[in-house]
C-alpha cells in the first residue's frame, strides 16, 4: 500500500507523462501547469475527498512543498 506521498507523486507522474505524450504543454503564462491541476482533481475523487476546498486545503497544507507554485492554492481555498 502506497502512503498519501507516494500516491500523490504516482498520479502526478502518470498524468504528466499522459499530457506530455499527447504533445500538450500549459500555457507558458500559467502560473501552474495543467498536471497540477489534473493531479489534485484525481486526487480529491482518489481519496474520496467530498468538497473542492477540502482538496486545496490539504494539498496546501500536507503536500504544498510538492507544488513548486503552491502560492495559487490559497486563492483557489478563498474562491471555494
Amino acid at each position: 500500500m502506497l502512503t498519501m506521498d507516494e500516491e500523490l507523486i504516482q498520479v502526478f507522474v502518470e498524468v504528466d507523462d499522459q499530457l506530455k505524450a499527447m504533445g500538450h504543454k500549459s500555457h507558458h503564462h500559467a502560473k501552474f501547469c495543467d498536471s497540477e491541476v489534473i493531479t489534485i482533481a484525481s486526487i480529491k475523487e482518489i481519496w474520496r475527498l467530498k468538497t473542492d476546498r477540502s482538496a486545496f486545503r490539504l494539498i496546501r497544507e500536507q503536500f504544498g512543498s510538492f507544488f513548486p507554485s503552491a502560492v495559487w492554492l490559497q486563492s483557489l481555498v478563498k474562491a471555494f
